[in-house]
C-alpha cells in the first residue's frame, strides 16, 4: 500500500472513530518502516528477541508485542495495531502476519471506506498470507484468516470470482477447524458456508456451473453438525448461529427443532447490526414455522417420531 493512500485511509478512519489522533502523529507515521539493509551486522544480536529489543529500543520480546497488539485489537484501536505490527512483517513471523491481516479486514468490515481503499487493504492482507497458507502450516489462525480474506477479496471482485473461490475458502476453513475445532468463528463460518452450498441446488447450481464454475457441494446435515458444535461452545450467546440452526432444521423439515432455535434467537439481545439483521430474519421465519404441525417431533435427533406435515 502506498504511503499517500494509506495516509488517506488513516485520515478517513480518524475522522470516524479516533478523533484524539493528531495530524502530526499521522504525518510522521511510516507505512513501511523496514530496518536498513545497510546496517552493519552485530554479532552480539543472536536471537530474534534480542534483535526485536534493539529495533524497538525497549526490552519487549515478540510475545510481549503480540500481547500488546491483541489488547489494542480488543479495544478496537485498529490503527495502533497496524502501526505496532506493520514494521515487523519482514520478520516472516506467521503470528504477526495473521494479526495484520485481521486488523486490515476489521477496518474494512463496516463498509465506510472508499471501495478502492478497501480493495487495496484486502489485497495487502491477501499478499501477507498467501505464502503462509500451505497445507504444511499448522497455524490454525493462518488458515482461518486466509479463508476470511479470500472470501472478502472474491466478493469485491464480483460474483464469478466468489463462486470460483468457494473451493479455496472451504478448504482452508476445514483445515482451520481440524487444527482448532473449538474456534467458534471457524465453526460458524463453516456451518454457514455448508448451509449456503446445500441451499444452492437445482437450477441455481446449474446456472452457477454453466456461467462460472461448479461450486463445491455440502449438506444441511453437515451444516447442522458445525453449527451445533458452536452452540455447545458458545452457550447460546450467538444469535446468528442460533438463527442458522433454526434455518437448517427448517430445511431438514425438523420443524419442532426449528421453532425451538428460532424462539431462542428471538429472545436474545443482538450485539451488532449483523445480529440485528438475523434477529429480524429469525422472527420472519418463525412465523412461517408456525404453519407446520410439530407432531411428536422433539428436540433430540434419535427420537422415533412421526413425519411432520404442513397445516392444510
Amino acid at each position: 500500500m502506498s504511503k499517500s493512500k494509506f495516509t488517506f485511509m488513516v485520515n478517513t478512519l480518524v475522522n470516524l472513530t479516533w478523533p484524539t489522533y493528531t495530524s502530526s502523529r499521522i504525518k510522521n507515521y511510516a507505512v513501511s518502516n523496514r530496518p536498513s539493509m545497510n546496517e552493519p551486522p552485530n554479532q552480539s544480536r543472536t536471537t530474534t528477541d534480542e534483535k526485536l529489543a534493539k529495533y524497538w529500543s525497549s526490552n519487549k520480546t515478540m510475545g510481549e508485542v503480540l500481547r500488546q497488539a491483541d489488547q489494542l485489537y480488543e479495544s478496537k484501536n485498529y490503527i495502533e495495531v497496524y502501526e505496532l505490527l506493520n514494521r515487523l512483517k519482514y520478520n516472516n513471523n506467521s503470528e504477526v502476519k495473521w494479526r495484520i491481516a485481521r486488523v486490515l479486514y476489521q477496518t474494512t468490515a463496516d463498509n465506510v471506506l472508499p471501495l478502492e481503499i478497501e480493495r487495496e487493504m484486502i489485497d495487502e492482507a491477501y499478499t501477507l498470507l498467501i505464502d503462509e497458507a500451505t497445507e504444511e502450516n499448522i497455524n490454525a489462525s493462518i488458515h482461518k484468516w486466509f479463508a476470511i480474506i479470500c472470501d472478502c477479496r472474491h466478493r469485491l471482485l464480483g460474483l464469478e470470482e466468489r463462486i470460483k473461490g468457494y473451493h479455496r475458502v472451504l478448504k482452508h476453513l476445514r483445515i482451520a477447524y481440524k487444527l482448532d475445532p473449538n474456534d467458534i468463528t471457524v465453526g460458524f463460518l463453516l456451518g454457514k458456508l455448508c448451509f449456503d452450498l446445500a441451499n444452492l441446488q437445482g437450477f441455481k447450481r446449474f446456472i452457477a456451473a454453466t456461467l462460472y464454475a461448479e461450486p463445491p457441494t455440502s449438506t444441511f446435515e453437515e451444516a447442522f453438525e458445525y453449527l451445533g458444535k458452536v452452540e455447545e461452545l458458545s452457550d447460546w450467546n450467538f444469535i446468528s448461529n442460533v438463527y442458522y440452526l433454526g434455518r437448517t432444521c427448517f430445511k431438514l423439515k425438523q420443524f419442532y427443532k426449528a421453532k425451538h432455535y428460532l424462539n431462542k434467537a428471538c429472545y436474545m439481545k443482538p450485539k451488532n447490526d449483523y445480529e440485528r439483521k438475523h434477529l429480524w430474519e429469525a422472527k420472519q421465519l418463525l412465523a412461517r414455522v408456525e404453519k407446520y404441525t410439530i407432531g411428536k417431533e422433539i428436540l433430540y435427533p434419535n427420537c422415533n417420531c412421526d413425519m411432520e406435515k404442513p397445516i392444510e
